[in-house]
């Protein structure tokens, strides 16, 4: 399994990369717009706390600009990474991205195809766009996570789902729906860590602490 980690908050995000359990770090354009921070200072910052990979989502749109913008965000750091949203010119995009050798990310996936047609271009992460899947009539997010899953496994591909988990029920589901990587945003992580039962269970021991220590 690995984690992956989600925030603007640089002192949180450090404090928490700390722990030495988290692969690197994931933005989008909500997150980045929130740190109220030039963006380029933004990500160097990040790139500087973090010993893994940084990625940053392009905006869509004309393909030539998000080349442009990708080259200069690449330029920051080795860390740096895209991520691209899987539109038509997107597509585009991460093909070319991928033969000058970088490593893509494939962002705003919905549907089977979506990711498909990500991981033909190239694509070697997917972050499955979850919150779209109901209101648009789709299944929900745990079943296709594992339609997801046992494509890329059925078919050998190499690409690698990260899906996001809000607490750890979701965890628990997404993993035994097949998923090995997740993204946790800062302002849910306590929620895996201090979980009440184990809280609960440490606190039986105190009266016998308390005779040892005596």
């Amino acid at each position: 399994m690995k984690l992956w980690l989600c925030g603007n908050d640089l002192d949180r995000i450090a404090d928490w990369l700390s722990y030495d359990g988290f692969e690197g770090i994931l933005t989008n354009p909500d997150i980045v717009a929130n740190a109220k921070m030039d963006k380029v200072a933004f990500f160097t910052s990040l790139c500087e706390i973090s010993k893994g990979p940084v990625f940053y989502q392009l905006q869509s749109g004309n393909e030539v600009e998000m080349l442009r913008d990708a080259s200069r965000m690449l330029d920051i750091d080795n860390k740096m990474r895209i991520k691209v949203p899987a539109t038509r010119s997107g597509m585009r995009v991460i093909s070319r991205l991928t033969a000058e050798g970088h490593a893509v990310l494939a962002t705003c996936v919905p549907d089977l195809t979506t990711m498909l047609m990500a991981v033909r271009f190239g694509a070697q992460w997917i972050t499955p766009y979850g919150s779209i899947w109901h209101p648009s009539g789709q299944v929900d997010k745990e079943t296709l996570l594992k339609e997801f899953s046992e494509v890329l496994r059925n078919q050998q591909l190499s690409a690698q789902l990260i899906a996001g988990v809000k607490d750890p029920i979701e965890l628990r589901r997404f993993t035994l729906a097949g998923i090995e990587n997740f993204f946790i945003w800062d302002k849910d992580i306590e929620r895996f860590f201090d979980l009440p039962m184990v809280l609960r269970s440490e606190a039986n021991f105190e009266d016998s602490w308390h005779t040892i220590n005596a």
